[in-house]
């Protein structure tokens, strides 16, 4: 039984081992991008990504029922200067659009209670009567422990970029 439990000891911390190397030596900066073409002109995709209130309609984290978000919306109804502050349970952030360039991009920066910025964009790029989608989010880690989260994170980013991307489409594609 000793011996069973020392060579779980030994595989545990050699699991932790490689992910804490991997966490030291990843770059500071990190990237997610999904892409998603959808059955609409640009200018259409364009008014749902331009404007910070309909992102309440397609966007994952708005969407997932259990979330009780408290969301206030400062400045123009679109574009630059939009601004989207939410507060939940676990966290306060606050979205504001920083550069829009119609039917073709939307660029925006998060910033998080706990001075995290994340910056994203949509680009949207027409495919004959689609419009193809990318949606960029990026940010920098400010160290070892923000390297070790992203290592986690990255994969939930994506996953909720890629569920907001598909509810987006389903919307303008009329299938919600």
């Amino acid at each position: 039984m000793f011996r069973v439990i020392k060579y779980l000891f030994i595989v545990i911390s050699i699991l932790v081992g490689i992910v804490m190397a991997i966490a030291f030596f990843s770059a500071n900066e990190w990237a997610v991008e999904e892409v998603v073409t959808i059955k609409a002109n640009s200018e259409k995709v364009f008014k749902y990504v331009n404007s910070v209130k309909k992102w309440s309609e397609w966007v994952a984290w708005f969407r997932n029922k259990e979330n009780k978000v408290e969301v206030i919306y400062e400045g123009p109804e679109q574009g630059v200067g939009a601004v989207q502050k939410w507060k939940d349970d676990r966290m306060t952030s606050v979205l504001k659009i920083v550069e829009s360039k119609p039917d073709k991009f939307v660029k925006y920066e998060l910033v998080m209670r706990n001075g995290s910025v994340f910056n994203g964009q949509f680009r949207l790029i027409p495919v004959n009567t689609s419009t193809q989608i990318r949606w960029t989010i990026w940010g920098t880690s400010r160290g070892f422990t923000d390297r070790l989260k992203m290592l986690i994170f990255n994969s939930a980013i994506s996953n909720d970029a890629n569920l907001g991307l598909e509810n987006l489409k389903n919307l303008l594609e009329g299938k919600d």
